[in-house]
């Protein structure tokens, strides 16, 4: 973890992990579909949302709750359990879990 981002309308958990990055071109390359009419979009930065969508006005208050939040748990330096999740987007712009994968504890 690299830091907290706090923005108007996002809070985020910034993440640095190449073994993470990795899992991801590994992925998007090995996954063909026929349904996907475009290619898996690899992210610039990883992150963990933590709240996002909300009414600026709330921004101030959340970013307190996530300076308490995570300042009580995010020790960049401690191993960590993911779990990475495949979503799908339907055509009413909704997200759904296809696939939960828990990955062994690993500092990444």
């Amino acid at each position: 973890m690299t830091g907290l981002v706090l923005q108007d309308d996002v809070h985020l958990l910034a993440v640095d992990s190449p073994w993470l990055r990795s899992v991801a071109a590994h992925f998007a390359h090995a996954a063909p579909a026929a349904t996907r009419t475009d290619g898996i979009r690899l992210k610039d930065r990883l992150h963990l949302s933590l709240a996002y969508g909300f009414d600026p006005a709330a921004a101030g208050a959340l970013g307190g709750l996530a300076k308490e939040w995570v300042g009580e748990w995010a020790d960049p330096s401690a191993p960590a359990s993911w779990q990475i999740r495949l979503y799908h987007r339907t055509a009413g712009a909704e997200w759904i879990v296809r696939e939960s994968l828990d990955v062994e504890t690993r500092q990444v």
